[in-house]
């Protein structure tokens, strides 16, 4: 098993490929104002979803190491808010 911060990643990871899907599917149906994504936490039981604007998750995506998180599921401990949106935070992890 791997450290913590590389759990932690690969959980990211994982809700962020699941969020591209919604993305694809979101743009395919006509783009609407504002999408349900799931939080992308390192919580590995959480289904919370945010809503944010289609544009706003793709200026998000435009760094592939800033998961979307659902606010209050930050971890101060490795990671900053660089950014909060009405029910969510985008995080970047702490440089080594």
């Amino acid at each position: 098993m791997g450290t913590r911060t590389q759990r932690i990643a690969e959980n990211e990871h994982s809700f962020r490929v699941l969020n591209e899907g919604i993305r694809t599917i979101e743009e395919r149906v006509g783009e609407p104002a504002e999408a349900r994504f799931l939080c992308e936490c390192a919580r590995t039981n959480c289904t919370e979803v945010v809503v944010l604007p289609l544009e706003e998750y793709q200026a998000v995506r435009a760094d592939s190491s800033c998961p979307v998180v659902r606010k209050g599921h930050e971890l101060a401990d490795v990671e900053d808010v660089v950014r909060e949106g009405r029910d969510h935070a985008v995080v970047k992890k702490h440089q080594l």
